[in-house]
């Protein structure tokens, strides 16, 4: 089975919940802050459902999951408290797997940049917080993956409705 990571830190009241995974990488990015879908309607699934991790799209919003390895999300409405909503995707340039440093630097950097144009305020400006999923070595190897999500979310908890725009 092959999966995506989904490197992540959301701090909660009772409890942190970390997922560290395997990223994916490449010589630089072709445009971190392109095609960002309707907000406000998930995409990829009917809300309620898992959806792997491959066709989770920019107006998708999902919930959180305890898997260290990701390969299924729940996909949610995004009218409703959501984990997560994507955002943005980009695609790394192709060329041999960089390692699991280089592929969480780039992705960081990049989803970092277009959630403050998504959001409305600056990254360092806003109480959001990003986070990304992206290929797997495997992936990355075997099913030519080099798509990253950009995901945007609260560290103090669930969304509601869409952060587009709201400038928080």
């Amino acid at each position: 089975m092959t999966i995506r990571s989904l490197p992540l830190a959301l701090a909660a009241v009772a409890a942190a919940l970390v997922l560290s995974l395997t990223g994916c990488a490449g010589g630089g990015t072709s445009d971190p802050t392109r095609a960002v879908g309707d907000p406000g309607t998930s995409q990829a699934a009917d809300p309620g459902t898992k959806t792997d991790v491959f066709t989770v799209k920019p107006g998708d919003c999902v919930d959180d999951t305890d898997d260290e390895n990701v390969t299924e999300l729940p996909v949610v409405d995004c009218a409703g408290p959501h984990d997560f909503e994507a955002f943005t995707s980009f695609d790394f340039d192709p060329g041999e797997y960089p390692g699991d440093d280089a592929v969480h630097s780039q992705a960081q950097e990049a989803c970092a940049a277009a959630m403050g144009e998504f959001v409305g305020l600056g990254y360092d400006d806003s109480k959001l917080d990003v986070q990304y999923l992206t290929p797997t070595e495997d992936s990355w190897n075997e099913l030519d993956d080099r798509t990253v999500v950009c995901l945007v979310y609260d560290p103090a908890g669930k969304l509601t409705g869409t952060v587009e725009n709201a400038a928080i």
